[in-house]
């Protein structure tokens, strides 16, 4: 029968929490604003990004060709089967380190594409709520916030959609 070591959190706490926060983002709003509108800009040029995963489907196509050379040679000449097959591996192989370099940078792009998605929620919701507010707006609070850490009895972490964080002292 241990009790649980999680810190209790009040909801009316969190709420009032919560509202404190918001109205600080407010008075530092263009700031915030205009940190938000070079993060959207940085998030949108993906053009170094593309052009490495137009260089790497190059490359991919090259390597598929050399195992298709590869696997031609052998079908038109005898060749040492364990020889063919430990050459065939290494280009299979740097075919597929290939495949996994596209399909990582393809996912950091998708990344990029989300956060874009919820940095513009933020940005909007900052642009329309130019003053403080008195009272807890649940919709408010779901629109920014992806969830709440309880660090300690004594310190929340407030995670906001578009990835940021910010700490408050209970």
């Amino acid at each position: 029968n241990e009790k649980c070591k999680t810190p209790h959190l009040d909801e009316e706490k969190l709420k009032g929490i919560f509202v404190e926060l918001f109205n600080s983002m407010i008075e530092d709003r263009e700031g915030i604003i205009q940190t938000l509108t070079d993060i959207i800009k940085d998030l949108t040029d993906t053009t170094k990004l593309d052009a490495k995963i137009q260089r790497e489907e190059i490359e991919s196509k090259k390597a598929a060709e050399k195992i298709r050379e590869w696997v031609n040679e052998n079908a038109h000449r005898a060749m040492n089967q364990m020889d063919y097959e430990m050459e065939y591996q290494k280009r299979a192989d740097v075919y597929r380190k290939i495949q996994e370099s596209i399909e990582s940078m393809s996912n950091e792009k998708l990344l990029r594409q989300n956060k874009y998605k919820e940095t513009v929620v933020v940005l909007n919701l900052l642009k329309e709520n130019e003053k403080p507010i008195t009272e807890f707006d649940e919709g408010l609070f779901h629109s920014l916030i992806d969830n709440v850490k309880v660090m300690s009895e004594k310190k929340l972490v407030f995670c906001f959609k578009d990835g940021t964080e910010t700490d408050r002292d209970i």
